[in-house]
């Protein structure tokens, strides 16, 4: 549904890139309200276009219609396959560097030790 928010976006010159960065964001949040706080299943085509009602951003239905006939499939594909040439294999992601070098790019969920001594490591 991001990748159908960004054609959606593409059709609207009106909006500046924070309001579509907003409109981005509020999506994710929607998706976290329906998973966590309101139990529903955002796995489905039904599921993940409500958001896009819900939100006020277009029809669930036309969003359904544009999974069903495979929308955003070579996106997520294109994005996935650039993540992995660039070493991404988890989420989150981390790079970080500082002024005096770079910590080698780290995933998955990390405990703050991990971070700090990274930062220290970069700030010596």
């Amino acid at each position: 549904m991001c990748v159908y928010l960004d054609e959606l976006h593409s059709k609207m010159p009106e909006l500046s890139q924070q309001e579509k960065d907003h409109r981005s964001h509020a999506l994710v949040r929607k998706y976290y309200e329906l998973t966590y706080d309101r139990d529903c299943n955002i796995s489905t085509p039904e599921g993940a276009a409500q958001a896009i009602e819900e939100l006020g951003y277009g029809k669930a239905a036309d969003a359904v219609a544009w999974l069903q006939r495979g929308g955003g499939v070579a996106q997520v594909n294109e994005r996935l396959s650039a993540a992995h040439s660039s070493n991404v294999h988890s989420v989150p992601h981390y790079t970080i560097s500082g002024d005096n070098g770079t910590v080698p790019p780290f995933g998955g969920a990390q405990d703050s030790k991990t971070f700090y001594s990274m930062f220290k490591e970069l700030t010596k």
